[in-house]
């Protein structure tokens, strides 16, 4: 069986790279890896609406969530039929809460810039540069935790995403 955060975490690498410089060679399996990954968040969306008649409140992985909007908005990708509610709920959900780590607001920053919400992804750029730390040795950068629950909570990949955040917006 395949891994959906494996497959999300390739497919981010792979759609930063193409949208940063125009590479097509690996467009083959960034659609099939996007087929896959869209029929996984389809299904889920299908059991948290299911939940939800049931009047439980379903559990989304935040880390997830944004992952798939972000890998959508870099592609530009048209989504299927089947995504587009799913893209929405997700959205709706994310919007409501916003303690994020510097890695998820700038990826947050992104997606709505990407979808034409201006002024909510300049207010995600806005709580990234309250992050900055400055100190004349190491100039002004995003601070972040050494280590944490995964390898974007380290210091690389967290300047990397408040970087092309603060680019995009």
């Amino acid at each position: 069986n395949g891994s959906p955060s494996m497959t999300a975490q390739v497919l981010e690498t792979l759609a930063r790279l193409k949208s940063m410089t125009g590479i097509t060679q690996a467009d083959r399996i960034i659609e099939k890896g996007m087929t896959y990954l869209g029929n996984v968040v389809v299904e889920e969306y299908k059991k948290m609406k299911k939940l939800e008649k049931q009047g439980e409140i379903p559990e989304i992985y935040d880390s997830h969530a944004i992952q798939y909007l972000y890998i959508n908005a870099l592609l530009n990708r048209k989504l299927p039929l089947a995504e587009k509610p799913v893209k929405d709920y997700l959205l709706t959900y994310l919007r409501k809460d916003r303690q994020r780590n510097i890695y998820a607001k700038a990826l947050m920053a992104v997606v709505l810039n990407n979808d034409g919400n201006k002024q909510e992804a300049k207010e995600y750029v806005e709580s990234i540069r309250q992050y900055t730390v400055s100190k004349p040795e190491m100039g002004r950068y995003f601070d972040s935790p050494r280590a944490g629950y995964s390898w974007f909570d380290y210091r690389i990949p967290t300047q990397t995403a408040a970087i092309e955040a603060l680019k995009a917006v």
